[in-house]
């Protein structure tokens, strides 16, 4: 899918972004930019969860057919426990070595700001592939950060989702909100009768 890009100064609940990506129920790669005649670099922001792991699979996938190199990134917390961070690092290590055919390199940043961080990796990228973040019933007014990073990165930027099956957790959470705005209803109407 391509990239609508909601008014500048309105970023509206109704945002075809959030709404696709918060909605759709299958897998789904959203392209903002156009990928250049010829990519070299990819950079992959990588925190291991299913989103980023299945954007670096599809980086794989361009990477092998291109020729181009991939450079995973990792956001860590300056603050971070350095033990954590050398665990990343095997982790990280280990991936690169998975492949034989593809050129990938890691690199852990500590920024305090994942965006700042990924947005600088990106303009020095062909292309920057980000899992979403976003999560099931969860909007937000200025979107998630890989909407917040593709708005302001100046090269091409794939955000990849995974669809998930709707887990006890969110049907946990939608029958209370239900049950919730039921109560709010029957609250107002008995306020409105007994006045």
């Amino acid at each position: 899918m391509g990239w609508h890009e909601s008014n500048r100064f309105q970023y509206s609940l109704s945002d075809v972004t959030n709404e696709v990506l918060s909605s759709l129920k299958h897998h789904i790669v959203l392209l903002k930019g156009h990928l250049a005649y010829k990519t070299n670099k990819i950079v992959v922001a990588y925190n291991e969860k299913d989103n980023s792991a299945y954007g670096l699979h599809l980086a794989k996938k361009l990477a092998f057919n291109t020729g181009a190199k991939i450079e995973i990134i990792t956001i860590v917390n300056p603050d971070e426990v350095s033990e954590r961070k050398k665990e990343i690092a095997e982790r990280l290590q280990a991936l690169c070595k998975s492949e034989e055919n593809i050129s990938i390199s890691f690199k852990i940043l500590e920024r305090y700001s994942a965006e700042d961080a990924i947005l600088e990796a990106s303009n020095k990228s062909d292309l920057t592939v980000i899992g979403d973040s976003s999560q099931r019933f969860k909007v937000s007014f200025l979107g998630t950060l890989p909407q917040r990073v593709a708005r302001h990165s100046k090269n091409p930027v794939l955000i990849v989702k995974r669809s998930k099956p709707i887990s006890k957790q969110n049907i946990t959470y939608v029958v209370n909100k239900y049950i919730s705005n039921i109560y709010i209803k029957i609250t107002r109407m008995s306020k409105k009768v007994f006045k």
